[in-house]
């Protein structure tokens, strides 16, 4: 059974999703759960909080399907990492746009979280351009995230004509960008 913290997580992020976080609201949790607000307030003392820790656990995740790749060469992990965000983007785009498009008090800030090792999905990808040997693995590791998050943003945009050509120029994109590594 899941214990109190990841199940108000879990109604957070069911509300998030339907509903957006105007919506969202620290006693709606709570009487969805069967606990007073208070109850609720000491597990996270805000809805800054509670969206804050929605995202994390969301970056937890993504960081975990990054590492199921570890098992290749560096430059098909690398690949792979990037599927794994599109995938993830495209299956849960609430909860991808609260973790890279809401602007969040407890947000991390780059360059500096990703040269500290602070960020839990950014490590991954760190780590394997570090393995690859690039002159500068955060640097370059900016370039392939915001290339990702800009054509996330132009596929939800319905800027693509089908998926299908989404996908045909994420892969160009990315086998371009990789020969470049």
């Amino acid at each position: 059974m899941r214990n109190t913290s990841e199940r108000i997580l879990d109604i957070a992020e069911e509300i998030y999703r339907a509903e957006g976080a105007e919506t969202l609201s620290m006693r709606g949790v709570a009487d969805q759960l069967g606990l007073s607000a208070t109850a609720l307030y000491r597990h996270y003392d805000s809805k800054e909080a509670l969206l804050d820790a929605v995202a994390e656990r969301g970056f937890l995740e993504l960081a975990g399907a990054f590492q199921r790749s570890s098992s290749r060469e560096p430059r098909e992990r690398l690949r792979a990492i990037f599927d794994a965000f599109r995938n993830f983007a495209v299956k849960k785009p609430a909860l991808f746009d609260l973790m890279f498009f809401s602007r969040r008090s407890g947000a991390r800030l780059f360059p500096s979280a990703l040269r500290a090792g602070a960020s839990p999905s950014g490590s991954v990808l760190t780590d394997v351009l570090t393995e690859m040997g690039v002159d500068d693995p955060v640097e370059i590791g900016l370039l392939f995230w915001s290339t990702a998050q800009g054509l996330i943003s132009l596929y939800r945009a319905g800027r693509f004509e089908s998926e299908r050509a989404f996908r045909r120029s994420w892969d160009g994109c990315f086998q371009r960008l990789l020969a470049t590594v």
